[in-house]
């Protein structure tokens, strides 16, 4: 029988149905929104993995493509490719990729990449490394996202995955003395690890994950709300028990002290409860902001053209025309903006009269009595397409 493409209990999300009980069921038959932040990581784990398996350098696949769903996802440039449904391979990638595949080949012992580890009869995911050595067994996960430092510390989905790999090999190539679990973060320089003996992730299983996977899968899971489970909850905006957590938290704050007033311990609970409060603010945020750019209205709210954001025309003319200007240098690692030449010169330096292009400012969220202009969202509309007919 055929094994599932998606696992009942992943790991990926196993800090957030081991938590929030409740969200496991809440998340079923909710839409999968892909975001550039996601497809830009499966690229990197795409990159990664061919480069690991095949022992290339990351760098000579700058300026190809991944290709989503294709049987081959790295690919050259052959202009058929669209931004935004495949991701272009820079430079950047491909030195943060260099990386973490420097690492991985630094750490001794027979590897394997993209291993499918099963830890429970529903529940199973990708390692995207498992290195076996002689004592000690490495599970090692790429984080190629920026936005939140990851621990490997108490962290589910490598304790989930290194059960995994207890559970599918150790009958294999026998028991490790120890279990090293690795999350890497290139771009944000950071390495973090756990060291586990089979005991421990054993131990783990039975009092913490064995009671979880009961509690998920009963007949009537609690929600749990709260700022780490409930981050990319595919159920967050529809959450009853988010949404009373916001409730709850608003009531509280009618009785509240002043916050001179407030103890240490007030404080400290305080704080604890306005990350979920936070989030939801950020959710309703965006939730408003699309709202308005499908042409919807909410009362007391509008969209408004944001910054502006200046760039040169042509850099090499900008280059060429800068030579007639002595003293003027325009080339530090690359060439200055116009922002950073304006603070050099003077807002009319013939370079900037003749060269800087102002782009429009992308819709921003703002209250009704702001003193910008609202903006026409239908217009909006029709001037993208109109470039995108232009392409």
């Amino acid at each position: 029988m055929t094994e599932p493409q998606h696992a009942k209990f992943a790991p990926s999300a196993a800090h957030r149905w081991m938590a929030c009980p409740a969200s496991l069921k809440a998340e079923q038959g909710q839409p999968d929104v892909q975001s550039s932040y996601a497809l830009e990581g499966t690229a990197a784990h795409a990159l990664a993995e061919y480069c690991l398996s095949e022992d290339e350098d990351p760098h000579q696949f700058i300026g190809w493509w991944y290709e989503p769903g294709g049987e081959i996802t790295l690919v050259p440039d052959d202009g058929r490719l669209i931004e935004g449904e495949c991701w272009k391979i820079d430079e950047e990638m491909a030195e943060h990729v260099a990386s973490y595949t420097a690492f991985v080949h630094g750490i001794p012992g027979s590897k394997f990449y993209e291993v499918r580890v099963h830890f429970t009869e529903d529940g199973w995911g990708t390692a995207d490394v498992i290195v076996v050595g002689e004592d000690e067994w490495t599970v090692v996960d790429l984080k190629y996202g920026k936005g939140v430092q990851v621990y490997a510390e108490g962290n589910e989905q490598l304790r989930c995955c290194a059960l995994g790999a207890l559970n599918d090999y150790e009958d294999l190539v026998g028991t490790p003395d120890t279990i090293r679990v690795v999350i890497h973060q290139p771009r944000l320089d950071h390495v973090s690890e756990e060291v586990l003996t089979v005991g421990q992730v054993r131990a783990w299983q039975r009092k913490e994950l064995i009671p979880a996977i009961k509690k998920a899968g009963g007949k009537r899971p609690r929600f749990n709300p709260g700022e780490k489970q409930c981050r990319f909850c595919k159920a967050r905006m529809t959450c009853p028990a988010r949404a009373k957590a916001f409730d709850d938290y608003a009531e509280a704050a009618k009785v509240i002290e002043p916050l001179n007033m407030l103890n240490t311990t007030q404080i400290g609970a305080a704080l604890e409860k306005a990350k979920i409060v936070e989030g939801y603010i950020k959710d309703l945020r965006a939730h408003a902001f699309e709202l308005l750019q499908s042409g919807g209205s909410i009362p007391g709210w509008k969209l408004v053209e944001g910054r502006k954001s200046r760039s040169w025309d042509d850099e090499d003319l900008v280059r060429a025309s800068a030579k007639r200007f002595r003293g003027l240098d325009i080339e530090k690692h690359e060439l200055i903006s116009p922002a950073q030449l304006e603070k050099m010169t003077a807002k009319d330096h013939p370079l900037l009269v003749a060269h800087c292009v102002v782009s429009k400012g992308k819709p921003t969220m703002a209250p009704e009595d702001d003193k910008r202009p609202a903006l026409d969202m239908a217009l909006e509309g029709f001037e993208n397409r109109e470039k995108e007919n232009e392409k």
